[in-house]
């Protein structure tokens, strides 16, 4: 059975990809995985009622910058892109 969160996952992946980001499934579950303070791997974990909608404003963030100063790791430690 499928989760809210994988499902948010999946819908962010489509809207990552159509922004041109280069690995967009790998950068939404980082993006779900930071926002809800798990691992990676444990996104599956998350309870629906623990969804939280900070996920969807990193995404629309994300989805608004250039692909070429998008880098997943900064938005995960709450970095700026790179310039």
């Amino acid at each position: 059975m499928m989760s809210l969160l994988l499902d948010e996952v999946a819908l962010a992946t489509l809207r990552l990809a159509e922004a041109g980001v280069e690995s967009p499934r790998a950068d939404a579950e980082l993006i779900a995985a930071s926002v809800h303070n798990v691992r990676r791997g444990e996104l599956h974990t998350v309870p629906d009622s623990a969804f939280d909608a900070r996920f969807w404003a990193d995404i629309a963030r994300i989805s608004a910058t250039s692909s070429s100063t998008w880098d997943p790791a900064c938005s995960c430690r709450g970095r700026r892109p790179r310039s």
